[in-house]
């Protein structure tokens, strides 16, 4: 709830600026919502924690997690954009939700965020929308969607965006939304301000 508020702050703010384009304002702000959703339902799905006591995230630590997590996405977006608008075979995984399509650019992007994350904090979860859930031994774990509106993705539209999450036990505590193709970036921190980033911007 805290980042889905951040993104309504982030909402407003953007749309009080001269350079603001409301449709991409709102798509981005309910992405960076998203993030923190998907953290959200990785909390209710998971099982009891490996952790022998709460943890504790420091302002320190959540601003570390949070600029990892975004040179995670951008990585993973330089992955995603030489599929971007190009012949692309499409999957579907099916279910219950009925077609869900899905493509190499989502497996692959979703491969290097997992190989990021397992490098820098081995002892972290993952939850991932496309290779599943890796229990870790600590209390956190990131929600990955490396193509968050792949329907989007497989007709050259803009509306989609790589999504990555970290919460712990408790709550969401950061949530990044990368859009690689406009350069654009929103994040966040639980309890903190949301913000829109591009390049140095």
């Amino acid at each position: 709830a805290a980042l889905a508020r951040a993104a309504w702050e982030l909402l407003i703010h953007r749309m009080h600026t001269p350079d603001a384009r409301p449709q991409r304002v709102v798509f981005a702000a309910t992405q960076v919502a998203g993030a923190s959703i998907l953290a959200a339902r990785a909390i209710m799905s998971s099982g009891p924690t490996t952790s022998n006591s709460m943890t504790t995230t420091t302002d320190a630590d959540a601003h570390r997690y949070l600029d990892f997590a975004l040179a995670l996405a951008e990585r993973a977006g330089d992955a995603i954009l030489p599929h971007f608008r190009q012949a692309i075979t499409v999957d579907d995984k099916g279910g219950a939700d009925g077609y869900d399509p899905v493509t190499v650019a989502d497996r692959g992007a979703e491969t290097i965020i997992r190989a990021g994350i397992a490098k820098t904090f081995p002892a972290h979860g993952i939850l991932g929308e496309e290779h599943g859930r890796q229990a870790g031994t600590s209390a956190y774990t990131w929600v990955i969607d490396p193509i968050d509106g792949t329907r989007s993705f497989i007709l050259g539209q803009m509306h989609w965006a790589t999504l990555i999450a970290l919460r712990d036990e408790a709550r969401p505590i950061v949530g990044v939304a990368h859009q690689p193709y406009v350069g654009e970036s929103f994040v966040a921190i639980a309890g903190g301000d949301a913000e829109w980033r591009r390049g140095n911007e």
